[in-house]
């Protein structure tokens, strides 16, 4: 997945299917396809737009699970796109006409989405990637900064009188 540019960006989960929701301190909906997997954690607002009945305004945080039991018409519906932008808005289509929608909104991360390959998170006022390069840069910064600190350490060792 390649989150180059400004976009909005298709992730690639079109075809998973919904096989588990989860209700906690986020809603999490797992869907799989073949041998792969894709977690959308909704940990504050979001909207579910439903044909004939309109848009549903949803929040774990404050709801309780029984009026968020409306997501259960997303078992077994199929992802037929899922967009994100850099401003951290989260929208994903399914085959029955449900969209599930979210915003950055507030000081906390308000969504996440994890497949193989990437996760990507609305934090205020955009977005977070965690790549292949990402993680590839943080393991490298990481090593560095370890190397960096070790020698420090025995530089203080062999000044230090004992």
């Amino acid at each position: 997945m390649d989150f180059s540019g400004e976009g909005p960006w298709e992730l690639p989960i079109t075809g998973f299917r919904v096989q588990r929701l989860t209700f906690a301190m986020a809603v999490t909906v797992l869907a799989y396809a073949e041998e792969e997997s894709v977690l959308i954690s909704l940990p504050g607002p979001f909207s579910l737009e439903q044909p004939g009945v309109g848009l549903l305004r949803l929040d774990p945080e404050r709801q309780s699970w029984q009026e968020l039991d409306p997501l259960f018409s997303l078992r077994d519906d199929r992802i037929t796109r899922a967009t994100a932008t850099r401003d951290a808005a989260l929208r994903v289509e399914f085959s029955s006409g449900r969209v599930l929608s979210a915003r950055s909104e507030g000081q906390f991360e308000n969504w996440e989405v994890s497949a193989r390959g990437y996760t990507i998170i609305g934090t205020p006022g955009q977005v977070t990637v965690w790549d292949q390069a990402a993680l590839s840069e943080a393991a490298t910064v990481d090593a560095t900064e370890l190397g960096d600190l070790l020698e420090r350490l025995r530089q203080e060792r062999r000044t230090d009188p004992v």
